[in-house]
């Protein structure tokens, strides 16, 4: 039973072996596969080669192509600069608020009312009645005077001068007294005059007064130098008026250039002088 056990055994190990030898080529697909990728591989390569190929299929060079592209990115760069510039002021202006519709600005020498403010520009009608567009970058960048940021009042200034042989103390009473009785000056602060100057001749003032809320300070301005003039007047104070001196030099034949002319008579007339 031992030896039949055992011959079994290396007969069924000689026949798994033989089985593992015929079973050999059957690797050759494998290999077959392995080569077929390489040249698909290969295909591939070649294919990507010939479409990264310096030239193109329209026959313009990749390196020309790249540089024109390039150069027209930097010029729409420069291009667009500005406008980005102006957009990025107007979110600057949406969130800071420096000025609002309906404000009085001066800007780039020019004085007017915001009447819209845009995301790009912002228009300013000015006191002629021209509508002046604004970009707003000009805003940010450049100085910005804005007279109804915070309120309306607006202090105004009145410059005059009287005869030096005024009484001060009376003339600067007199001033103050005019000035609040005008309408649209403020009380808070009260109105002030100043002596600015003792020239020849004259006593310089200065009135200065602040208007009230939403008053026309023009208006105000008027109405303070008309109040003046003839609150002047009726103390009888004098208000010079403004003096040249007139210097005439004689020149060698001046005299006889201003000597009237004598005509001689006609030949045949009669002289009336000897009549």
């Amino acid at each position: 039973m031992v030896l039949r056990a055992s011959s079994s055994s290396r007969a069924n190990a000689l026949r798994s072996h033989g089985a593992g030898r015929r079973q050999e080529p059957a690797r050759k697909p494998a290999a077959l596969s392995h080569r077929a990728r390489r040249a698909v591989r290969r295909v591939r390569l070649r294919v990507r080669r010939r479409a990264a190929s310096p030239r193109a299929a329209a026959g313009f060079q990749v390196g020309q192509l790249t540089l024109v592209l390039g150069a027209l990115g930097v010029g729409i760069g420069f291009g667009l600069l500005g406008v980005v510039r102006d957009f990025v002021a107007g979110l600057i202006l949406m969130f800071e608020r420096p000025i609002q519709r309906g404000d009085t600005v001066e800007v780039a020498g020019m004085s007017g009312i915001v009447p819209e403010i845009g995301l790009r520009a912002t228009t300013v009608t000015t006191f002629d009645g021209a509508e002046v567009v604004v970009p707003n970058g000009m805003l940010i960048a450049d100085k910005l005077v804005n007279w109804t940021l915070t309120g309306t009042r607006r202090r105004i200034s009145v410059e005059l001068g009287t005869v030096c042989g005024a009484d001060l103390r009376r003339t600067v009473g007199l001033l103050e007294e005019i000035a609040r009785s005008v309408d649209g000056v403020s009380m808070a602060p009260a109105p002030d005059v100043i002596v600015t100057g003792l020239t020849a001749g004259t006593l310089d003032f200065s009135v200065r007064v602040w208007t009230t809320e939403l008053a026309d300070w023009a208006a105000v301005r008027s109405d303070q130098a008309m109040h003046i003039r003839d609150g002047l007047a009726e103390a009888g104070i004098e208000v010079p008026l403004p003096q040249r001196e007139l210097l005439v030099r004689s020149a060698p034949g001046a005299a006889a250039a201003l000597a009237p002319a004598v005509v001689p008579p006609v030949v045949g007339e009669a002289d009336p002088l000897a009549t």
